[in-house]
């Protein structure tokens, strides 16, 4: 009985003393890069714990997010013509605008967030070419003095 006892003390201390949280990260893998204006850092293996936002700056507490998504809702206006066909594409897009449109801007993005192009809406109806692109998911947006209009995902394949 005195050995049953004693054995269940030792397992629960250790069960105990397993169960502390600690601020210090143990990976696998991990880097940080920087450049004049941005710096990343990175580590496998973490768990998410809380981010916060102004709009402006995100922060990240505590350990590194590394699969950070954000989702926001905006208004959309059903009256305004915007899409763009074949999707996935491979060499060139169609993009059809309504009169409201013309003098305004597409802009393609990447999923990193930089600019693939840019283009003033000339026409109603015109094709991008985008057989130069890696194959991969891009956003082709429309914006109006300023304002983002409108998102449409656009696959590339090859």
């Amino acid at each position: 009985m005195k050995r049953i006892l004693l054995a269940s003390v030792v397992i629960s201390s250790v069960a105990a003393y397993s169960q502390s949280a600690s601020p210090e990260v143990i990976s696998t893998a991990g880097s940080h890069d920087e450049n004049g204006t941005i710096q990343v850092s990175w580590t496998m293996g973490e768990v998410i714990t809380e981010t916060t936002s102004n709009g402006v700056a995100m922060l990240t507490q505590g350990f590194h997010q590394t699969n950070l998504s954000s989702v926001s809702v905006s208004e959309v206006d059903e009256s305004i013509v915007f899409n763009a066909f074949p999707s996935p594409v491979m060499n060139m897009l169609t993009v059809n605008v309504g009169d409201q449109a013309i003098g305004n801007i597409l802009t393609l993005f990447t999923t990193d967030g930089l600019i693939a192009f840019e283009k003033e809406i000339e026409q109603k109806s015109q094709l991008l070419d985008f057989t130069d692109y890696a194959s991969g998911t891009y956003f082709l947006t429309l914006s109006m003095e300023g304002k983002l209009l409108k998102t449409i995902k656009i696959q590339k394949t090859h």
